[in-house]
């Protein structure tokens, strides 16, 4: 769904020093600065103290990376958070995601060819959105594939995502050009 700009990123020729500064980690190899990011700056404090956090979960994380997608994806498909999915998308590709995985990830855990491991991700992250919980079943099973600091990483994973995907959809962040997004995707 395309969503109303509400909150332009900063043209960074005014951007101050020391959101130059703040900016620097969140650079492509290329120097290239997403939109995310150049709104976030808006908020130098949030994005400075985001920093440490957002780098756990998507680089440090115990979690392997296909399966730390896959949770991402499915919350971005549940939030219908176009920016989210175009470039976590190309991320799951490079890592061995194939697109056929990720219009299963639309379809759910019930969808034909995910593992049980798969299909238990995919549950919880419904179950979290849902509830703000999890359910003995789920839970449980997944304890038997991860272990806590794993069970952890999935609900910080599950938890950024639900928050960043939120941004990005109050604040109507709008998805480079050059990304394919989620309604190019369904």
């Amino acid at each position: 769904m395309k969503r109303k700009m509400r909150m332009a990123p900063l043209d960074l020729e005014q951007a101050t020093e020391e959101q130059l500064e703040i900016l620097k980690p969140w650079r492509t190899p290329e120097g290239r600065i997403f939109n995310l990011f150049s709104t976030f700056i808006k908020h130098p404090d949030m994005l400075r103290r985001w920093y440490p956090y957002g780098m756990h979960v998507m680089m440090k994380s115990t979690l392997p990376e296909r399966d730390r997608e896959i949770v991402i994806m499915r919350i971005a498909s549940l939030n219908e958070s176009d920016y989210e999915w175009g470039h976590h998308r190309l991320i799951a590709n490079r890592i061995g995601l194939s697109d056929e995985d990720l219009a299963r990830v639309i379809k759910g855990a019930e969808a034909d060819g995910w593992s049980e491991q798969d299909r238990l991700l995919i549950r919880a992250v419904d179950e979290m959105k849902a509830f703000a919980a999890m359910s003995n079943e789920v839970y449980d099973g997944l304890a038997t594939f991860y272990n806590e600091k794993q069970m952890m990483d999935i609900v910080h994973t599950y938890g950024a995502y639900n928050l960043v995907s939120t941004c990005l959809n109050v604040f109507g962040i709008q998805l480079e050009e050059d990304v394919p997004g989620l309604e190019t995707f369904r």
